[in-house]
């Protein structure tokens, strides 16, 4: 069942206390001002527990990916196989990234902070109670005989100002949570656009890599002075192809400077050499008259 969240309870009224019998008033005020203090106190008490065991188990993984990011490397320099000593290497890197992201995930949802936070808090709250008794206890004591009507707004006093400091504190712890929540808002933005971006240009590289690697398409089109000849055509002094007709394609040519020799079967044989330059992935279009 999920931890219910804490509530400071019904302040202390007046109203509801200054018709009571004195001895009725002293206890009542007593327990309504330390009983609203102990709910606090036992809630954040509760909540530290969660908070050390989340953020001790979060800081213990930290260690051993740091430690394993470290040592990784180290251990790849006793081995002499190169695809070992690339494995221990990159594990190494993904041990670190891995525990930088725990700890970026430790800030955003503010384990450790909470932690302090809270163990602050508790901590200001336990002091604050024992200030109160004393206070009360101590004005209870330099009275001479039992506490009667007079006795009631002093007492009354003393709980209300118990009561409002403790609030205090409560609502500062709340105001801290706020400022932490959101910085983690802010960090978590900043992680979200900063591996977007990263995520952009390892896509734009393997778009440049996938296109580098993509064959370019050559197209020429030929023009004769008479009716088409067949000619025979090679490229980079490749098996020659016969062609005869007014437009030549060829799909499977790599990226770079490439030379085309066409020869013809006039009268008489005439031979062209025609340097042109693929780009990957693009078409390149020359156009060529045979003689």
């Amino acid at each position: 069942m999920a931890k219910e969240n804490v509530r400071f309870g019904e302040k202390l009224t007046w109203s509801d206390f200054s018709g009571k019998s004195s001895d009725d008033f002293v206890k009542e005020i007593f327990n309504h001002a330390t009983g609203i203090a102990q709910k606090s106190i036992n809630w954040y008490w509760q909540s530290i527990k969660l908070k050390k065991a989340s953020t001790l188990t979060i800081r213990f993984f930290i260690f051993f990916l740091v430690a394993a990011g470290a040592l990784m490397p180290i251990l790849s320099g006793l081995f002499t196989d190169v695809e070992i000593r690339l494995r221990l290497t990159q594990s190494g890197v993904a041990a670190l990234a891995f525990a930088g992201l725990l700890e970026a995930s430790d800030r955003v949802f503010g384990w450790s902070s909470g932690w302090l936070r809270y163990i602050t808090t508790v901590l200001s709250m336990e002091d604050l109670m024992r200030r109160f008794k004393l206070d009360w206890f101590g004005y209870l004591f330099t009275k001479k005989g039992e506490p009667d009507d007079e006795d009631k707004k002093p007492l009354f006093d003393i709980a209300r100002k118990f009561e409002a400091e403790l609030s205090k504190i409560q609502n500062d712890e709340t105001d801290k949570w706020v400022s932490e929540f959101n910085t983690s808002t802010a960090v978590l933005r900043e992680l979200i656009k900063t591996h977007r971006e990263a995520a952009q240009r390892t896509a734009d590289d393997e778009k440049e890599r996938y296109k580098a690697n993509k064959p370019g398409m050559l197209e020429t089109k030929l023009s004769h002075r008479g009716e088409p000849v067949a000619v025979d055509i090679s490229i980079d002094n490749n098996e020659p192809v016969s062609f005869t007709g007014l437009s030549w394609a060829r799909s499977d040519i790599t990226e770079g400077l490439h030379i085309m020799k066409i020869t013809s079967d006039n009268s008489p044989k005439s031979e062209l050499n025609i340097p042109f330059k693929i780009d990957a992935g693009e078409i390149t279009v020359i156009e060529i008259e045979v003689p």
